[in-house]
């Protein structure tokens, strides 16, 4: 192989570095942008589900005593 042509070839393989180093380029920014909406979209599903169950009431709450002197007082 000449000169020439070892000098083409290592031109070429720049070539195709420099345009996968550009697309990559390219798509980062909506890739980060995309993930940020997907993430975004998740919590807003995750608060807006909690936020649909009932809240317990406060006769839910409450656990009843035993009464003094009953055998559960004493356990």
């Amino acid at each position: 192989m000449s000169v020439t042509g070892k000098a083409g070839s290592i031109a070429r393989r720049g070539v195709k570095v420099q345009r996968r180093i550009a697309i990559t380029q390219a798509l980062f920014w909506p890739a980060l942008v995309l993930t940020g909406v997907v993430i975004g979209t998740a919590m807003l599903l995750t608060a807006r589900r909690t936020n649909r169950r009932p809240s317990p009431t406060a006769a839910d709450t409450i656990e009843e005593a035993p009464l003094p002197g009953s055998p559960a007082a004493s356990a």
